[in-house]
């Protein structure tokens, strides 16, 4: 059996912030929108940590006025309306969209929601995407009728939620062992090394360390996770441990099949109406996020540097510096993981044995399906799948066992890009 593991590294592209417009920018989002634990610069030891616990406003991606990238700042905005808030999801989006509409010179808006639709807790089960479309609906109805002539709105894609998970989960922590500890929330694996060396060093010696630490820093952040998102960590439907491989595999199925619905309501807005122009920002699933943008405190945010990352994946994906409309999604599928075995089809090691070929792809694929025979050197083509999914599973059936077989297969997604090779090797 053959598993492969496959990195990436994203480009990033910095712009320079244009002239003042007149009118607000406008922002709808979540926790994501907000900067929550972005300034985790000091955060490197238990008291370095205490007191960043915050929202950090100034560098949001996007309403942020400090944040040299944001598209706040690179469209030209002085003044912002800030109807994001921790916690939101898509049934929040008709709210924030009413608050935007009542400022009355909102002239260019971002949408990024969907995050906690995905990010469900430990134990809930998955909306229906028809739940989540008729929510945007009414929020883009509401913009599109309700903002100035001319306006545009900005609608990005759901990040790649169990990205953070495959990245960040084995990563240090300053107070817990690692990332997985602290979404588990596991106080038994709280870090030796968690106060400052120097004229602090005294408060290692106490014999109540972890209740000092628990004090001084898992309480407070679970006090404000509970107080920001109503739940003592979020997302445990897909960081927490003890949630099931196939938790992670419905929610980024889950995840694509959102972005894909806001792809198609974006066109289905502009083609609709002239008042107000959506821009869908087609590659924030496909940007490839490094753990060292994620927040130091919780793990889980953007930090200043991820805000940035985002800011710059959005402008771009959207084509905010050009005349037009929707950009097409140019971001390649890949595998994200994949294993092969040998079965006998009928108990028998003959011509009726088979390999099976389990992977799965970071957004919605056909597959193209070829074999090797190994041993003569000759290829053949099995096929391609008729059906986009992110999880895909299927058997060649009729090799004998005997010989040594290799399964090629190649991911193209629903916009025509065309991933590369990837092989069981033989076997």
């Amino acid at each position: 059996m053959a598993r492969q593991h496959i990195l990436f590294v994203a480009a990033i592209i910095v712009s320079l912030a244009a002239p003042a417009q007149a009118g607000r920018f406008g922002g709808i989002g979540d926790s994501l929108s907000v900067g929550m634990d972005s300034d985790d610069a000091g955060c490197d030891s238990l008291l370095g940590c205490k007191g960043l616990l915050k929202n950090d406003w100034g560098y949001s991606f996007a309403t942020g006025d400090q944040l040299g990238n944001s598209l706040r700042r690179k469209t030209g905005y002085a003044g912002a309306v800030t109807s994001q808030y921790n916690g939101a999801r898509w049934d929040d989006g008709p709210t924030q969209a009413d608050q935007l509409v009542a400022a009355g010179d909102v002239t260019h808006a971002s949408i990024l929601l969907g995050g906690n639709d995905v990010c469900r807790n430990l134990g809930d089960t998955l909306p229906a995407t028809s739940e989540i479309a008729g929510y945007a609906e009414t929020t883009f109805s509401k913009l599109a009728n309700g903002l100035p002539y001319g306006a545009t709105v900005v609608v990005s894609e759901v990040p790649d939620v169990v990205r953070l998970w495959e990245t960040t989960r084995a990563r240090k922590h300053v107070i817990f062992e690692t990332c997985q500890d602290l979404w588990n929330l596991d106080t038994s694996r709280i870090a030796p090394n968690t106060c400052d060396w120097g004229f602090f060093d005294f408060i290692c010696d106490i014999a109540d360390f972890v209740v000092r630490t628990f004090a001084d820093f898992v309480s407070p952040l679970t006090s404000w996770m509970i107080n920001q998102l109503g739940v003592k960590f979020p997302c445990g439907y897909v960081l927490d441990s003890r949630a099931p491989a196939s938790n992670r595999t419905a929610a980024r199925a889950f995840n694509n099949e959102i972005n894909t619905m806001l792809y198609n309501k974006v066109n289905e807005w502009n083609a609709r109406q002239s008042r107000v122009r959506f821009r869908f920002a087609s590659t924030t699933f496909e940007y490839q996020f490094v753990s060292d943008e994620i927040s130091k405190i919780d793990c889980f945010h953007c930090n200043r540097k991820g805000q940035q990352n985002l800011a710059t994946t959005i402008w771009n994906g959207a084509a905010l510096g050009t005349v037009g409309g929707v950009v097409a999604d140019t971001g390649v599928p890949y595998m994200t993981t994949g294993a092969a075995w040998w079965s006998a089809a009928d108990g028998a090691i003959d011509w009726n044995d088979e390999i099976t070929f389990d992977f799965d792809t970071n957004e919605d694929t056909t597959i193209a399906v070829y074999s090797y025979w190994c041993d003569a050197n000759a290829w053949y083509y099995e096929g391609t799948t008729n059906e986009n999914l992110t999880a895909h599973q299927f058997k060649i059936r009729g090799l004998e066992y005997y010989y040594y077989w290799d399964v090629w297969v190649s991911p193209t997604d629903r916009a025509g890009n065309v991933g590369g090779w990837y092989n069981s090797g033989c076997m």
